[in-house]
């Protein structure tokens, strides 16, 4: 961890917050399309870089649901 920079450290660490923080909500496929969808919104009132990451924070928990739903 020592390699990152500051930003690739706080780019990593929220996108696992915001990946892991609604594990409840992970259980079905209906909260994993309403946390992605939340984050869809608020990456559209996002600075740009904070918007990437959630973004791919909504990507990965669809990837998650398929990976679940199988």
């Amino acid at each position: 961890m020592a390699s990152q920079t500051a930003e690739e450290a706080l780019r990593a660490a929220l996108l696992d917050l915001l990946v892991q923080m609604p594990a409840e909500m992970l259980k079905t496929p209906e909260g994993r399309a309403g946390i992605a969808e939340a984050y869809e919104a608020a990456a559209m009132k996002s600075h740009p870089a904070v918007a990437e990451v959630v973004r791919e924070a909504a990507e990965r928990l669809r990837g998650v649901g398929q990976a679940y739903d199988h």
